[in-house]
């Protein structure tokens, strides 16, 4: 895999991390049989709307979401030490 790929990678990594620790609520859907005419218009109302569309790769986003959920489980573990301790 090239280096720019590899960064990019890293980089939707990054951005639906921070998307989905700063938001109460996500919703993930495949665009599947979806045309790019249609995605333009579901970005736009979004957008108008406050929302944030991001779209990549499965693996990408299961691997974001992934570090999220050890992240969430890291910090219940701890917080559940502290309290039985």
């Amino acid at each position: 895999m090239s280096s720019e790929r590899k960064v990019k990678k890293q980089n939707l990594i990054k951005k639906v991390y921070e998307l989905v620790s700063k938001h109460d609520q996500v919703v993930i859907v495949s665009l599947m049989n979806v045309g790019s005419n249609q995605v333009q218009m579901i970005r736009r109302s979004l957008g108008k709307l406050g929302a944030t569309l991001l779209i990549g790769k499965n693996t990408v986003m299961k691997k974001a979401m992934t570090l999220r959920t050890q992240k969430l489980e890291d910090i219940k573990n701890v917080e559940e030490k502290e309290f039985f301790s």
